[in-house]
């Protein structure tokens, strides 16, 4: 099954989307600047929105961002951060004649049909816009690494704790369909540090767990909490944000 015919995990998240938006992280400025510089915009769309984690960078610095969202109640949230949200699937989503000057997808874009979605953007940018796909490549020192990823060998072996499912050929391959120009990537180097009880609050967000059954997910969570501790009792995740960009030919 493709990552985004799963709609049980894809539309899990907002069964504890206050959690969500407490825990996940969110996206460095840096970012944040170079696509306001690239795109020049006016006006934002944010793919699969979520709780605006990527959405709310692009308020505060002062533009009008329209989400679009296929779980109300993660919606709600992205809403009180300054998100006009609209509930829909975004390749089923009627942008009622609006058109934008970025498109932004923050860690999400591998829920949506990868040709439906190509086409989808390419209908509500205005020429010359930009498309921007983000995602995070996460990795950690390998002692504790190697803890962990016993964790997860022992009580979920289908899971690989910290790898992303990711397929991106598969995701940007439709992308190449669509009259795109200067295609473009950059890269965002920064870390997070987690408690060991911190680690495992993020760790309940994340789809693939809250799928597992009670004591799968239970027996995870606490062998990662010891696997903190027992490795000095704080985890730093060094974080690799990719950006792919391209502009639509005008």
């Amino acid at each position: 099954m493709a990552r985004h015919e799963n709609r049980e995990r894809a539309e899990s998240f907002g069964a504890w989307a206050a959690a969500y938006d407490q825990h996940r992280e969110s996206y460095p400025e840096p970012l944040i600047d170079y696509l306001l510089d690239l795109a020049q915009p006016e006006t934002v769309l944010d793919v699969g929105c979520g709780t605006g984690k990527l959405g709310a960078l692009f308020v505060r610095s002062g533009l009008p961002v329209t989400g679009v969202e296929p779980d109300a109640r993660m919606a709600e949230v992205a809403r009180s951060h300054g998100l006009e949200v609209d509930v829909a699937k975004f390749e089923n989503w009627d942008p009622q004649g609006r058109t934008f000057d970025l498109i932004v997808a923050g860690t999400s874009w591998h829920w949506v049909d990868p040709v439906a979605g190509a086409t989808a953007a390419a209908s509500v940018l205005r020429p010359g816009g930009r498309l921007a796909l983000v995602w995070h490549v996460p990795s950690r020192d390998e002692a504790v690494d190697a803890a962990i990823n016993a964790v997860y060998r022992q009580h979920a072996p289908d899971i690989e704790a910290l790898t992303p499912d990711t397929d991106l050929e598969a995701i940007i391959e439709p992308l190449l369909q669509v009259p795109w120009t200067e295609p473009d990537n950059a890269t965002f180097e920064w870390s997070r540090e987690f408690s060991a009880d911190a680690w495992v609050d993020y760790l309940s967000t994340q789809s693939n767990h809250r799928l597992m059954t009670d004591a799968t997910r239970q027996a995870v969570l606490d062998g990662n909490r010891h696997a903190v501790i027992d490795h000095g009792g704080t985890l730093t995740i060094n974080y690799s944000t990719v950006v792919l960009t391209a502009r639509l030919g005008s």
